[in-house]
């Protein structure tokens, strides 16, 4: 089933520039909620493009984009659990910081980077809430209601669809994630959102448009078949590793084992006890004790 979670429909609705307004309002329906000024306007700075994705299985199906004010947004759709995500998701914040600079700019003239990640996993089970907008502050700090900051240019929101209000009563931003999920399956639930909400009918309309393309979903296919072949290339090569490694450390042990009957068995004979006495303490053939 094609699920609009998919990194590459993800990008298509959202990142095509014909749609950036879809982009505009998923932006702000975040940004309301944490408490930042919306934005007026979006540039999307690395729009969709289906040659890239035909030459370039491993394309980062990120979205890029800017507001009127100059803040940089980096928007991620991740469905596999990554132990190692939060580690992932600095390192495309500081790249997209990074890229503000050119040669002999100051520091000053950095924007404020904003992370947008939405995860259909967990990161971790004793954390259950839905959102969480993670800062560079100082821990220690005894003022827990207004810790220091060390910049307010860095920003990285966390969306963990698993833990969303799912309720009659919830928000527009969880009923526009139950869309992106429920596509392609819940026609009923479809069919509810988007007659009450013309955004929602808007997104369902860019994914509706996604599936009656037979390029994109030839290209859907492939990319995920790639994906598959290279998940499973892996898993093969950390069997074999495994193998190998057991393998060796058997060896070794065997190895190890030997040597030390040998050790015992040149001991046994300085002190001149018997060959066929040193067989049975060791396990060694009388020949072999011979030869050390």
């Amino acid at each position: 089933m094609l699920r609009a979670v998919n990194d590459m429909v993800f990008k298509f609705i959202f990142g095509d520039e014909s749609r950036k307004e879809l982009l505009r309002e998923l932006v702000n329906l975040v940004l309301e909620r944490v408490g930042l000024p919306l934005a007026a306007t979006v540039t999307i700075r690395n729009p969709f493009s289906l040659r890239k994705f035909a030459s370039d299985k491993e394309a980062v199906l990120d979205i890029e984009a800017s507001d009127d004010s100059g803040r940089l947004f980096d928007l991620e759709m991740q469905i596999k659990r990554q132990e190692t995500y939060g580690a992932r998701a600095l390192y495309y914040w500081s790249r997209v910081n990074a890229a503000q600079l050119s040669i002999g700019l100051g520091y000053e003239a950095l924007h404020p980077v904003i992370g947008i990640h939405i995860l259909d996993f967990v990161m971790r089970e004793d954390k259950p809430r839905f959102m969480k907008v993670c800062r560079m502050a100082d821990i220690d700090d005894p003022d827990a209601e207004d810790r220091f900051i060390l910049t307010d240019k860095a920003t990285l929101i966390t969306l963990e669809i698993p833990l969303m209000d799912r309720g009659p009563d919830c928000g527009r931003l969880e009923k526009l994630l139950q869309l992106l999920e429920r596509e392609g399956g819940d026609h009923a639930m479809i069919e509810a959102l988007t007659e009450q909400d013309r955004f929602f009918a808007e997104v369902d309309e860019a994914y509706q448009k996604f599936h009656a393309n037979p390029e994109l979903m030839s290209e859907y296919e492939a990319r995920q078949k790639w994906l598959h072949d290279q998940a499973t290339y892996i898993e093969e090569a950390r069997q074999k590793w495994l193998h190998d490694q057991a393998t060796y450390i058997e060896e070794a042990r065997a190895d190890g084992l030997k040597e030390g009957k040998a050790e015992d068995a040149r001991n046994f004979k300085k002190l001149g006890v018997d060959i066929s006495i040193i067989e049975k303490a060791t396990g060694l053939s009388a020949k072999e004790i011979e030869g050390l």
